[in-house]
C-alpha cells in the first residue's frame, strides 16, 4: 500500500486540492501489481491504459485494487462454488477473510504515506467497497 500511495502522492496534481488528481495506471486489480514483500517496492504491468500526462481521480486504480476481487467474488458467487469449492482446504469464506486482511494491510500501508505527507485524504471502507476521500 505505501508504494502504491507513493507513486499516486509524487504523480499528483498538486493544484487540485479538493480533489486526488493523479497519474493512474488504469487498470491496477491485483494481478497487475507485483510486491516485493522484502523490500516493500512493488512493480506494475500491463501499461495500456497508463496515463502520466492527464491526470485523472485516484479512485480509479483504487477501485480496481481494492474492490475489483470483492465485485468478483459477489457477482460469481454460485460459479465460484461450482469451480472452486475449496482452495488450498480453505472454504471460499476463508479465502474471501484472507482477502479482507489483506486488503486491510494495504489500505493501512496507503493510509500511512498519506498521513505523512499530510495529504488531507484517507481510504475508507463503505460497505465491502474501499474508497478515497477528503478529511474533513
Amino acid at each position: 500500500g505505501q508504494s502504491i500511495a507513493r507513486f499516486h502522492l509524487e504523480n499528483r496534481d498538486e493544484n487540485s486540492k479538493d480533489k486526488f488528481l493523479t497519474s493512474t495506471h488504469g487498470d491496477m486489480h491485483p494481478s497487475n501489481v507485483f510486491f516485493k514483500m522484502y523490500d516493500g517496492s512493488v512493480t506494475f504491468i500491463d501499461y495500456e491504459t497508463l496515463s502520466f500526462s492527464k491526470k485523472e481521480d485516484v479512485n480509479i486504480d483504487l477501485d480496481k485494487l481494492y474492490n475489483h476481487e470483492t465485485r468478483t467474488l459477489r457477482c460469481w458467487k454460485s460459479q465460484i462454488n461450482e469451480a472452486f469449492p475449496t482452495s488450498h482446504g480453505k472454504s471460499r469464506e476463508q479465502c474471501f477473510k484472507d482477502y479482507l486482511l489483506f486488503q486491510n494491510a494495504l489500505m493501512e500501508g496507503y493510509n500511512s504515506v498519506l498521513d505523512g505527507a499530510n495529504a488531507n485524504f484517507t481510504l475508507v471502507r463503505d460497505g465491502n467497497m474501499i474508497k478515497l476521500v477528503q478529511k474533513r
